[in-house]
């Protein structure tokens, strides 16, 4: 192989590598912020939203940015419930809803025996009631957004829907709360 071979090759090498870089650079953060997963990360949901129910009885705690591993986190946490059932046997989610585009992220049940106590005289067990959701930064597209709960039951097959007077906007890595 003479000189000029051996340059040839080499050159090919370089031009190879440079475009693996830039192919990695072109879907790093696509890898990073839809493929990887961090432990506790609400992942987005096609749930057919029904037209709104309005018996859900809610509270949304202020919104907080945290970060885990790697990822900008907007956590979201709360309490809600079916007027009239008791909070066991559901599947509680969180909806975002813009103008343009609407996300439905699952949530975590959390044990709050406090909102039994504190609505003794339904007689309703709603001691998992309380939620919470760990909703990507990345996944969502910097827009205000009204958040909405959808509560399906499961053993009735049912899905009850309501509005919230909270709202997000988003902005870059920032998220400001409203409430209306």
């Amino acid at each position: 192989m003479d000189l000029q071979d051996q340059r040839y090759r080499r050159y090919l090498i370089h031009i190879f590598v440079v475009l693996v870089f830039l192919a990695y650079l072109a879907s790093a953060n696509y890898i990073f912020s839809h493929l990887l997963t961090v432990d506790g990360e609400a992942e987005v949901h096609n749930i057919n939203i029904p037209e709104e129910t309005g018996n859900i009885r809610y509270y949304i705690d202020p919104i907080q940015i945290r970060q885990i591993e790697w990822k900008g986190i907007i956590a979201i946490n709360g309490w809600a419930f079916i007027e009239g059932v008791d909070a066991y046997n559901y599947s509680t989610y969180i909806l975002l809803k813009a103008d343009t585009k609407e996300y439905v992220f699952d949530t975590s049940m959390e044990m709050r025996p406090d909102i039994t106590q504190h609505f003794a005289s339904l007689q309703l067990d709603l001691d998992k009631s309380g939620f919470h959701s760990n909703i990507p930064l990345e996944r969502i597209q910097d827009e205000m957004y009204q958040i909405g709960i959808i509560i399906s039951r499961n053993d009735a097959d049912s899905i009850s829907y309501t509005l919230t007077n909270t709202y997000i906007i988003k902005k870059g890595r920032y998220i400001e709360m409203e409430k209306r």
